[in-house]
């Protein structure tokens, strides 16, 4: 038997066969991963830098070789893994999961009109007008060609890129052939072929000086580079010029949507969209004519400033002016979106204008106030009801719904943008004197209406924004609706007096004045719930938090191989190298809260969300397989007995809530807790294991008994402010302020470490880390 064998399994035809399927799926899904990461990016620095083709070439090859050596590597584990166990939801499982990744990439590149928005793909006139640089083209695409004029699609896939080019290729022929445009197929291989015979027949169209073209492969990065520079020099070499207006980017007007969300058109060349990718921006805004940009994000929110930033500096760059028309759902104010719809008008255009997500409350209370002159009532924030039942907002400025109990008058319906209240009732009733009464105190509007009377329809047909409710509103709501509605207007319902050479229209109503003794109360003892006073920050936090189709896809699997060599590894130093529990747990520890806050800087929040949910059900796994199973042994503490499960199950929990709140609250520098807490918890118990002579006792759950040491905890703010310094210095902090913020994050880390309850420190040091750094920097 030879060491192969020996060490991994036995030669023989099922093996073998088994072997190169796994190897398929698995070269696919990380080939797939590995073209969409490190060779895009080194393609992309190798032009930004002006490396030469070939040295491009050779750094690119060398990178696919290691690709396959990995991919192999990886294969033969889990083959071996998969021969050698027992259980036979093992030997099931290993292979499905890998099939599910396989068939995700497979998908990912079968639609390339689901993910083209972010892979780079925008469309622009390269060098004249004559060709086009373009995403791989769906029908409604190639008619739009054809109707522009255009010659002929030049495609530069290849039918050795199997499976997914020869599918694409003969979906674009058939398309083609339906719509009535020529098809040149002038295929290319990038890197690893000098396509001489392609790019000859380029330079003989582009030398002809006839014909319109749109080129395409399918990521819109690499070949078509190579096209562009061909074009370029021909144009050079023959002299021609061509007027800026010939060179234009891909208009706006043209385009339904970005990759996060809808875009609306909500008059003449005023573009409502969610946040450009950089791709968008490239194509859309910077290579265009859009004279201003206006971002509706919150400044006040750490999320939304880090947008804010990135963007003012990128505009400023390139000298296009930009603005913030601030829509904060902690201080959601109707009249000020009202008042900002106005100013609008006046705007040079072509305008855009952008949240983060389309459709949103931000974009829905923008698109009310804009088409209707009115104060808005975004429906998306009434999606949690009363406690007595739904709201449902009716028109731009009314919602309709049940009575409100005390509290909800000021608070759940203040907050979400109700200013004046239409009682539909009898005046004298109890209720009706109730309601007057708590809205009174709390200074806000009420009235009662006559549901009978023209002056109902009056009143409600401007001002506000108002809530309608009481016994007789059942009698009239299916007429406020069809007079008022729908929500969200469709068109602009009213003749607008701002112009480029007038003032904003003058407001119809203003937002009435509360002083600080009755501006609405909305403490939990008067009845709010939590729910609804966190409300502004849940929202925009699980919004952005979510990671999208094209991210499960592309870095599931790398996660999940992430989290199963860490495991495996810490596995294999607790049971074959019998290294104690206290140092296999925070080697794992160290490895994946590393991960955590590179990909949080990098990446941000969708993507730390993803990682910890996959490395959270390796960790559920683990337990699942419980005694003996050599990851479980490695996070699992003997002084833990008998409760050795809870204490892995409960950090696990206080992880990732405390990532939550530390995003939730101080997101920009929820990193620093990942790195605080994953290092310098990390080094205290093993450094308490080793050197810890002074200890003392700290709380425990379940009565395990728990001690800590003061040589462990100096470890703790040693290793804190090291890594916390790296992290403040490494975003673009001042050295001698880094060093200071750095230093009191790791001894505010070590401090909550040292009096937390066994089990939950995962949570506090996080959360401490994090605090510290945010209000000593913001």
């Amino acid at each position: 038997m030879s060491w192969f064998e020996r060490k991994f399994f036995k030669f023989s035809l099922k093996n073998l066969v088994f072997f190169a399927l796994m190897w398929l799926m698995v070269g696919f899904t990380t080939g797939t991963e590995t073209l969409m990461g490190p060779v895009r990016w080194i393609a992309s620095i190798a032009r930004e830098m002006k490396w030469g083709k070939g040295v491009e070439d050779v750094t690119v090859k060398f990178v696919i070789v290691l690709f396959v050596f990995g991919s192999c590597v990886i294969s033969v584990w889990l083959v071996r893994t998969v021969i050698k166990t027992k259980l036979r939801h093992v030997k099931v499982g290993i292979p499905a999961i890998v099939l599910l990744a396989t068939f995700g990439a497979l998908y990912f590149w079968l639609n390339p009109q689901v993910f083209g928005a972010d892979t780079g793909l925008v469309e622009e006139i390269v060098a004249d007008a004559r060709f086009t640089i373009g995403p791989y083209p769906t029908k409604e695409r190639l008619i739009s060609l054809k109707e522009r004029g255009y010659t002929a699609v030049i495609s530069l896939l290849h039918t050795a890129v199997i499976p997914f080019e020869p599918k694409l290729l003969a979906d674009e022929q058939k398309a083609a052939n339906e719509v009535g445009i020529e098809i040149i197929h002038l295929p290319m291989l990038p890197w690893v072929s000098e396509n001489k015979q392609s790019l000859d027949k380029i330079k003989a169209l582009a030398e002809s000086g006839k014909g319109r073209y749109y080129v395409h492969c399918y990521l819109g990065k690499d070949r078509v580079n190579v096209v562009k520079r061909i074009i370029e020099n021909v144009r050079a070499s023959v002299g021609t010029e061509y007027p800026d207006s010939i060179i234009s980017s891909r208009k706006m007007r043209n385009t339904t949507s970005f990759e996060r969300g809808k875009i609306y058109i909500l008059e003449n060349e005023i573009y409502l969209t969610p946040f450009p990718t950089d791709e968008e921006y490239l194509g859309f805004i910077l290579a265009g004519s859009v004279k201003q940009v206006v971002s509706l994000l919150d400044p006040d929110n750490p999320d939304d400033s880090i947008w804010i930033e990135k963007e003012r500096k990128l505009l400023a760059e390139f000298q296009l002016l930009f603005d913030l028309f601030p829509i904060s759902l902690s201080r959601y104010n109707p009249q000020e979106v009202l008042e900002m719809t106005q100013k609008t008008w006046l705007l040079p255009r072509p305008l855009v204008i952008h949240g983060f997500r389309s459709p949103s409350f931000r974009t829905e209370a923008f698109i009310q106030a804009f088409r209707s002159n009115l104060p808005p009532l975004p429906p998306s924030l009434f999606i949690e009801p009363l406690q007595r039942g739904e709201v449902e907002v009716i028109a731009p400025n009314i919602a309709a719904g049940p009575r409100p109990n005390g509290p909800e008058f000021g608070g759940f319906l203040y907050l979400r943008g109700v200013r004046e209240f239409a009682y539909l009732g009898n005046p004298d009733s109890l209720e009706s004197k109730e309601d007057s009464m708590i809205t009174n105190q709390a200074g806000l509007s009420w009235q009662v209406l006559d549901p009978h009377s023209q002056g109902l329809f009056d009143k409600l047909a401007k001002g506000g924004p108002w809530y309608v409710y009481g016994p007789f509103l059942s009698s009239v709501r299916e007429e406020l609706e069809s007079r008022f509605g729908p929500p969200i207007p469709e068109n602009i319902r009213f003749v607008p007096k701002a112009s480029k050479k007038t003032k904003p229209a003058k407001l119809e109503k203003q937002e009435p004045k509360i002083s600080a003794e009755k501006r609405p109360k909305t403490s939990q003892s008067e009845g709010v719930s939590l729910p609804q006073r966190m409300v502004s920050f849940t929202f925009d936090f699980v919004e952005r938090s979510m990671p999208d189709l094209k991210s499960i896809i592309l870095l599931g699997p790398l996660f999940m191989l992430y989290g199963g060599i860490g495991g495996a590894f810490a596995g294999r130093l607790r049971i074959i190298k019998k290294v104690r529990t206290p140092y296999t747990r925070k080697v794992f520890h160290f490895y994946i809260f590393s991960m955590a806050g590179i990909l949080h800087l990098s990446f941000g929040l969708p993507a730390v969300v993803l990682f910890g949910s996959i490395i959270s059900l390796c960790v559920l796994y683990a337990t699942y397989r419980g005694n003996g199973f050599p990851f479980y042994e490695a996070m699992a503490r003997p002084t833990d007995e008998p409760h050795r499960t809870f204490y892995i199950i409960v950090p696990l929990i206080t992880t990732a809530l405390g990532g939550g709140i530390t995003n939730l609250f101080f997101s920009k520098f929820a990193f620093i807790g990942y790195f605080v807490g994953g290092w310098g918890d990390a080094v205290g118990e093993p450094a308490g294991t080793k050197w810890g002579k002074h200890k003392y006792k700290v709380p425990s759950l379940l009565g395990v008994p728990a001690s800590r040491s003061l040589e462990g905890s100096t470890a703790v703010v040693l290793v804190g402010f090291f890594v916390a310094f790296l992290g403040l210095f490494a975003v673009g902090i001042p050295l001698m302020k880094a060093l200071f913020v750095g230093l009191v994050c790791g001894i505010a880390g070590a401090a909550v470490e040292a009096v937390s309850t066994h089990g939950l420190d995962n949570l506090t040091i996080q959360v401490a880390a994090s605090a510290t750094a945010y209000f000593l920097l913001v």
